[in-house]
């Protein structure tokens, strides 16, 4: 069974006119999913290698997801979960961090590798027509920003559960 009919079975219809799925990505990141997986991770991950070069598709950070706790929600996370279990889906022979962006950002493989963002973009894009509307949040600035710069007036009692 793919991921499109275990995640949606007779479903993806309603799903889709719903509006957002269980499962969404904040931030792009400028570039295709093609660009950025290496191929090895394919023979884990079947995907259709065209319409992930597009702008459609179009690759986000996986640093902030939204996942609510619904049957599609936890199907995704099986999957990426079962990736990074075998390591030669989260990290095929020979992946690099480092990009070599050439003709562009979509069309061309860019020799590198972002491991779990890669293969959570797949697993998405797969999931949802290949196309971006369909799993990104659309907060825009004011909804969700990421800060990638230490905080230094963070304490212990921030991350408390206390209610007082």
């Amino acid at each position: 069974m793919d991921v499109i009919s275990s995640v949606y079975g007779n479903n993806k219809a309603s799903l889709m006119q719903c509006g957002k799925p269980a499962f969404m990505l904040h931030s792009p990141s400028g570039h295709s999913i093609f660009a950025v997986t290496n191929p090895g991770t394919y023979k884990y991950i079947p995907t259709n290698i065209e319409a992930i070069k597009k702008e459609a598709s179009m690759n986000h950070d996986a640093s902030f997801a939204f996942v609510a706790r619904t049957e599609d929600g936890v199907e995704i996370l099986k999957w990426y979960v079962l990736c990074a279990l075998e390591k030669d889906c989260m990290a095929p022979p020979g992946a690099q961090l480092q990009c070599k962006f050439k003709d562009g950002r979509y069309k061309n493989y860019a020799n590198c590798h972002r491991y779990d963002q890669s293969v959570i973009n797949l697993l998405l894009s797969n999931s949802y027509g290949y196309d971006i509307k369909n799993y990104i949040s659309s907060l825009g600035e004011e909804g969700a920003v990421i800060s990638r710069e230490a905080a230094t007036d963070l304490s212990e009692r921030n991350f408390s559960c206390s209610l007082g």
